[in-house]
């Protein structure tokens, strides 16, 4: 329970506390209940910032001053429609730069005629040396040589790796495929790493065998005792297969770096040669196409209507609080007849309007 004394201490505060006294900061103290009431709802959508939103609708509120609850109404009004008409912009902006996209992307061959990913068409098997197929060939090479360098960079390691050393199950299962790939008789090699009886001799637990790559056990001694095995199978020994796997891996990221780099001459040209296409596709892509222009042009004019319309009767409202002169609305409310395809200001009797 509140003392007397702290009460009143408590009026004496209040006292003290009298709100702004200039008449700037009176006037935007009078727009706080306005601005919160409106700020119930945010008409904001994913990629928009509700700080936005506020800052924009604090903005028109200040604007137009609005008093009493219909003004206040149509003030958010306001605000609703220019944010709406925001995002007409952005929308066509983000439709332009996706058609130039599309655009060049078919002149690179990304895209085919139907503007779907080259890879799920038909034209994936076509032969065409088209920039995009240069550039996915280029980057395979790439990858394969990645591939290559671990394995023998792995494999030179494990020759002088202490036999208690821990390796990673993702680690240790690749070198041992790996092994198999570079096998002499590899194409003939039906020799199954994942074999529920080559783990179990390795020391892989029961347990783990059906996934080794999770098992956290693996050494380097397991590793190059499944090595043993798998040379002896192609009778070779343990260290000769490790030789022979690690200059098979030397050669083979030597041959496609070269193929790399012959890509990497081909997609140059290819690009010089596109140069100018993708310039004049990017060109012919900033114009909207006509369905696009149409709904842009119809959504833009529906919401100009609205904010026009909103702006009018507020400012009549306005001017009748103030007590000026309120000539009539310029524009009237027009009744379509679709029947006897009359057009009637709305209200007038038909007898009215001929004669």
């Amino acid at each position: 329970m509140v003392s007397g004394q702290k009460v009143s201490a408590n009026r004496a505060n209040a006292k003290r506390s009298t709100g702004p006294k200039s008449a700037g900061g009176k006037a935007k103290a009078k727009q706080n209940a306005i601005a919160h009431g409106l700020r119930s709802i945010l008409p904001v959508i994913a990629g928009e910032s509700a700080k936005d939103w506020n800052a924009h609708l604090a903005g028109i509120v200040e604007a137009l001053a609005p008093v009493g609850t219909l003004e206040i109404d149509l003030a958010g009004r306001v605000a609703l429609m220019t944010w709406r008409l925001r995002r007409v912009v952005v929308y066509e902006t983000a439709a332009i730069a996706a058609g130039i996209n599309s655009a060049t992307a078919k002149v690179r061959g990304e895209r085919d005629e139907n503007d779907s990913p080259t890879g799920f068409s038909s034209r994936h098997f076509d032969n065409s040396r088209t920039w995009a197929r240069v550039r996915n060939e280029r980057n395979n090479s790439r990858q394969v040589i990645a591939s290559c360098e671990h394995t023998r960079d792995q494999l030179r390691q494990l020759v002088d790796a202490p036999d208690d050393q821990k390796y990673y199950g993702q680690d240790a299962m690749f070198l041992l495929r790996e092994a198999t790939e570079y096998t002499p008789s590899r194409d003939e090699n039906d020799f199954e790493v994942e074999d529920a009886e080559f783990l179990d001799s390795l020391g892989v637990p029961e347990g783990w065998q059906e996934e080794p790559e999770e098992w956290d056990g693996w050494t380097a001694r397991m590793i190059r005792a499944g090595l043993k095995v798998i040379a002896t199978d192609e009778k070779m020994t343990g260290p000769g297969l490790i030789t022979h796997v690690i200059a098979e891996a030397d050669r083979r990221a030597m041959a496609e770096r070269q193929r790399a780099e012959r890509l990497e001459v081909e997609l140059a040209e290819l690009g010089k040669e596109i140069e100018g296409a993708e310039r004049l596709a990017a060109s012919q892509a900033v114009i909207p196409g006509a369905d696009l222009l149409d709904k842009v042009m119809r959504y833009e004019s529906h919401l100009a209507k609205q904010l026009t319309q909103t702006l009018h009767l507020l400012e009549r409202l306005q001017n009748v609080r103030a007590g000026n002169p309120v000539p009539p609305p310029a524009a009237l409310d027009v009744t379509i007849d679709a029947g006897g395809l009359s057009m009637l200001p709305a209200g007038v009797p038909e007898a009215a309007g001929t004669g």
